[in-house]
């Protein structure tokens, strides 16, 4: 599927607004070419933006003013092989976010893992994105779009009614794993 960057930007409580504006200000009218999507958290670590963006290379942030109140982490993640991600254009417009931490030489396994329970899962709705880190500590993530929370909350329980959904990664796993819910910001290619 190829290599994407996803940057996390974290506001300091009451920043969310500014940088939300100064997003907007510089990528409503042109979003960069590579910018696949751009959230805001609402469930989760608050006062978020994360951004999707195709290829490894940074993508120039448009801070302005506010850059020293806005922690950024960067990290570069492997698409899984034959996934595309969709083409730009409504999805959502809730988005979830999952990520976990995996043991040393294992992420083998939870991609045969979750490959093998995919096709039951994708009957129920389409995935966004599953990806490997490719820097840092190994994890695995993957982005799912609902029509909003109550479809979130009924596709999952029927997923799980599957006996196919969670796939057994447990003893996989290191330790730590986020679910974020996210909502597109106006100029996000993927809403």
């Amino acid at each position: 599927m190829g290599t994407f960057t996803l940057i996390e930007m974290t506001a300091r409580p009451g920043g969310l607004p500014a940088l939300v504006a100064a997003l907007s200000e510089a990528w409503s009218p042109r979003p960069p070419d590579r910018l696949r999507g751009c959230w805001s958290v609402d469930l989760g670590v608050l006062n978020r933006v994360i951004v999707l963006a195709e290829g490894g290379q940074p993508v120039e942030l448009p801070l302005g003013t506010v850059h020293s109140d806005i922690e950024v982490t960067r990290s570069v993640w492997h698409g899984l092989p034959d996934l595309m991600l969709p083409s730009p254009g409504k999805h959502g417009p809730c988005y979830e976010l999952r990520c976990y931490d995996v043991l040393p030489d294992r992420i083998a396994d939870v991609h045969a893992a979750f490959l093998g329970a995919l096709p039951t899962r994708c009957a129920l709705s389409p995935l966004l994105i599953a990806m490997q880190s490719a820097d840092g500590a190994p994890r695995f993530a993957h982005i799912w779009p609902y029509a909003g929370l109550d479809a979130r909350q009924a596709i999952r329980a029927d997923a799980v009614a599957t006996g196919q959904w969670p796939p057994p990664v447990s003893s996989f796993l290191a330790g730590r794993m986020t679910a974020e819910i996210m909502w597109p910001l106006t100029f996000s290619p993927l809403q």
